[in-house]
């Protein structure tokens, strides 16, 4: 299961990536459990909420594979920081695998888009500034 949405950052009232909850073993704070972890983290983010549904790739809620590798691997010479981060949430895998164009197209987004279109009698893709409005609508019922 994910952590809470709550981090125990107190930097931070959300968790905001998937490698959070990895911070303390990252940092060294902590001695990690396991030398590689991974998890899919809950997140919110409300720093560029002006840009939900102006943009395919701007959500407040989403799920965010959390990778931590203690890369005890060679990638030829050292690095400063021995830590990976992906950045590939699961909106961002589904809507490749599934082939569509952004995370707002994907099987357990778009209904949700398409039911607010027919009930304001518009089509998405039609126009910009309704399909702005219809995924602002569907992040906010996700």
């Amino acid at each position: 299961p994910s952590a809470s949405v709550i981090s125990n950052d107190p930097s931070i009232l959300f968790n905001i990536a998937g490698m959070v909850q990895f911070i303390p073993y990252l940092s060294g704070d902590v001695p990690a459990p396991y030398p590689r972890a991974t998890s899919v983290q809950k997140c919110v983010r409300t720093a560029d909420i002006e840009e939900v549904g102006k943009t395919t790739r701007h959500g407040t809620f989403f799920q965010m594979n959390g990778v931590r590798s203690k890369t005890d691997f060679d990638i030829k010479g050292e690095l400063p920081a021995k830590n990976i981060d992906t950045g590939m949430g699961l909106e961002r895998v589904a809507f490749l695998k599934q082939g569509v164009e952004n995370m707002y197209e994907v099987d357990e987004v778009f209904p949700v888009i398409k039911a607010a279109a027919d009930m304001a009698g518009i089509s998405y893709g039609d126009d910009e500034e309704d399909d702005v409005r219809l995924r602002v609508v569907a992040d906010h019922v996700r």
